[in-house]
């Protein structure tokens, strides 16, 4: 992240900050809600989407990759010329990029189920 406009940059606190505000509670931190870094095993299959200019995408990759080295099936796909919060903006690719993953990959699960 180095060279990013500083409102961009995720320190340290900055995360847990942002950590927090998702769990909401200091006790909660460490429940799973942030699965990464632990004992994966077990987790149904995962569709990853990333946003291809996201200054977030290395945890998506990494998140991935322990994924399947756990053995869970996981899909990881960066969505070309986004940037974080592309599902909120409607009006550009991204979205429908996304939105056709996610289809695609749901259709998939669906026709493996009934077969």
């Amino acid at each position: 992240m180095r060279g990013l406009a500083g409102y961009r940059q995720l320190t340290p606190p900055a995360v847990h900050r942002m950590n927090l505000n998702y769990v909401g509670h200091e006790d909660l931190l460490n429940s799973g809600a942030f699965p990464g870094g632990g004992d994966l095993t077990g987790l149904p299959p995962a569709l990853l989407l990333d946003a291809d200019h996201d200054t977030l995408r290395a945890s998506g990759d990494t998140f991935a990759a322990e994924l399947a080295a756990a053995g869970v099936p996981v899909r990881y796909t960066v969505v070309p010329h986004s940037w974080h919060g592309y599902l909120n903006r409607y009006r550009l690719n991204g979205i429908r990029f996304a939105l056709a993953a996610m289809t695609g990959w749901l259709d998939e699960k669906t026709a493996s189920a009934v077969s």
